[in-house]
């Protein structure tokens, strides 16, 4: 059982986080207002009025966390009838809360949801479109298969493995692994990582979380390789999540990439491992005013200097 995922996912729900947020927003422009904190302390009934009115499915599935928390099982028979509306978003996020109020139904609808591939009409709430028919199941399987993945139950892990063989939704699948402690699902990550190379940091990330050295080794491969500049950002990020020092001169070796933000990610990489070895490129890199094109204003000179002056810090307080 891995049901103390909750309690991260509820923290979340009431902070209004940035990453719940992104994780379910499909048009930017509908990033309405989070799940307020006052949420707590609704009566089930109101929380489920909220649920069934919420304006996005993204909020909507933010006060799914708070339903299963709240643990009221008489909402059931409402729930399952929120199962077959026909908005599929809703009708997993309807299954989620199924599944964490103890009903065997929930599981199996989003197993259900998670295999019907099949074309359907662009939903109305998606307003810029995504793409048509077939991008609209992608959407909606996406979306479901994040749900699988916070559900924490063993009973999930054999879909997400399958979900691994999947080039649409193993990405998603391999985090879900990873964040959950999957032994197991070593050996399909690394197939996962040669079948689908534009996924293959996902994989190597959730390699590196559980244990598996060959996962650093990928990350580190793929910072210095040609892949795209997304996929070496997010190994960068990855490398500097897993705090090894061993991978410090790919990292010094990143300050050079083509790409502005593969660079910030790359000194802000070094700045968290905090070792004095890094200052002489640090220093180099304090040169560097490109402007990042994705996410912060910052430079990567700003970064730079920010982190030279961390380490020198840390430096000056481990002296005698």
């Amino acid at each position: 059982m891995r049901r103390e995922l909750f309690s991260l996912s509820i923290a979340l729900a009431f902070t209004g986080d940035l990453y719940t947020q992104s994780l379910f927003a499909q048009d930017g422009a509908n990033a309405a207002k989070p799940v307020e904190p006052s949420s707590a302390k609704m009566s089930t009934s109101d929380l489920l009025r909220r649920f069934e009115n919420a304006e996005y499915a993204w909020q909507q599935a933010q006060i799914a966390d708070v339903l299963v928390i709240a643990g009221d099982r008489s909402i059931l028979p409402r729930i399952a009838q929120l199962t077959r509306v026909s908005d599929r978003k809703r009708r997993c996020n309807a299954a989620f809360v199924l599944d964490g109020l103890g009903d065997a139904r929930g599981m199996a609808i989003l197993v259900a949801e998670l295999r019907d591939t099949r074309p359907r009409a662009v939903n109305p709430e998606e307003k810029r479109g995504n793409g048509g028919a077939e991008r609209q199941a992608h959407s909606d399987r996406h979306h479901c298969a994040h749900l699988l993945g916070r559900i924490g139950r063993d009973e999930a892990i054999p879909t997400l493995i399958e979900l691994l063989k999947d080039e649409e939704l193993c990405d998603v699948a391999a985090s879900s692994l990873g964040n959950l402690g999957v032994s197991d699902a070593m050996d399909d990550l690394v197939v996962m990582a040669d079948a689908f190379p534009q996924h293959r940091d996902s994989a190597a990330s959730a390699l590196a979380k559980l244990g598996d050295a060959r996962g650093l080794e990928m990350l580190s491969e793929i910072v210095t390789s040609n892949l795209h500049e997304s996929v070496r950002l997010r190994a960068t990020d990855a490398l500097r999540e897993s705090g090894s020092l061993k991978q410090q001169p790919v990292l010094l070796q990143a300050l050079a990439d083509p790409h502005p933000n593969v660079r910030v990610a790359a000194v802000r990489a070094l700045n968290a491992l905090g070792d004095a070895r890094s200052l002489p490129g640090l220093r180099i890199a304090s040169q560097d005013e490109s402007v990042p094109p994705w996410h912060a204003p910052t430079t990567v000179s700003a970064e730079a200097i920010a982190a030279i002056e961390a380490i020198e810090r840390r430096d000056q307080q481990l002296l005698p």
